[in-house]
């Protein structure tokens, strides 16, 4: 373990569609209540962010279900009381490359098409 620091999980939606259902699994899984929402949370570079803060279990199953389901968001860490930064590894750019969106992709649109005939 490290020096008894605490990191803190936010994530922050990037479209209305995550930010419902992120918020219903949220509230669901966590019992997510008001004081977990920070409304402009500046950044290390200034930017501010409307995020929620979770845990990491919670951000794990996001990005696993990133491409599934579409969601588009972004996730912060906070390392004791330092600011607020981009996770790196959270870069859901190559997500759409593997094998598993390619499919899934691959399906949307078949469904798209006969959902229109």
């Amino acid at each position: 373990m490290g020096k008894g620091r605490v990191t803190r999980w936010f994530v922050e939606p990037m479209d209305a569609g995550t930010n419902e259902s992120a918020m219903m699994d949220l509230v669901r899984s966590c019992g997510a209540t008001e004081d977990m929402i920070y409304y402009r949370k500046p950044d290390n570079e200034g930017v501010l962010h409307d995020v929620v803060e979770v845990n990491h279990p919670f951000v794990a199953r996001m990005e696993c279900n990133a491409v599934k389901f579409q969601h588009r968001f972004r996730v912060f860490t906070q390392a004791g009381n330092g600011v607020m930064r981009l996770w790196p590894f959270g870069n859901q750019r190559k997500l759409s490359n593997t094998a598993e969106a390619v499919r899934i992709a691959k399906e949307l649109a078949q469904h798209k098409a006969t959902a229109k005939t």
